[in-house]
């Protein structure tokens, strides 16, 4: 259950949804106003161009909050983990949990993401044989 609700949390994330459908809106908008400017409509063009400006600010938003949500889970795990480990000692300095935690974190990561590469190479090979 708890490996249920904690592959939600990673996974989902609810901003993305509203992202893309602002990035889709705005490209509808810029091929109107686009238009616009060619026919020479002055007035459409403004009207355009401030629905524009609207969701661009909207997609700025959605995409901070987006950016927040996939934070979220960092910010906990080192929040947890600074009440189990104190800083490394390193000779005379301390290097804290905001340095050692994205330096181990960020090199698991691109090892992860190679190896699924690979993988996904390998069926893509394998299913390439067998049709």
């Amino acid at each position: 259950m708890l490996r249920k609700w904690l592959q939600k949390l990673f996974k989902s994330n609810p901003h993305e949804i509203r992202v893309q459908e602002l990035r889709v809106k705005l490209k509808k908008y810029q091929e109107l106003a686009e238009d616009a400017y060619k026919l020479g409509d002055a007035e459409a063009y403004r009207a355009i161009e401030t629905m524009i400006r609207e969701t661009f600010m909207e997609l700025m938003t959605a995409s901070f909050c987006a950016g927040l949500y996939s934070l979220l889970p960092h910010i906990i795990l080192i929040w947890l983990l600074s009440f189990l480990f104190g800083p490394i000692h390193v000779g005379n300095y301390q290097i804290g949990i905001l340095l050692w935690y994205p330096a181990i974190v960020i090199p698991i990561y691109l090892i992860y993401k190679k190896l699924r590469n690979t993988k996904a190479n390998k069926n893509d090979i394998v299913q390439g044989c067998t049709n």
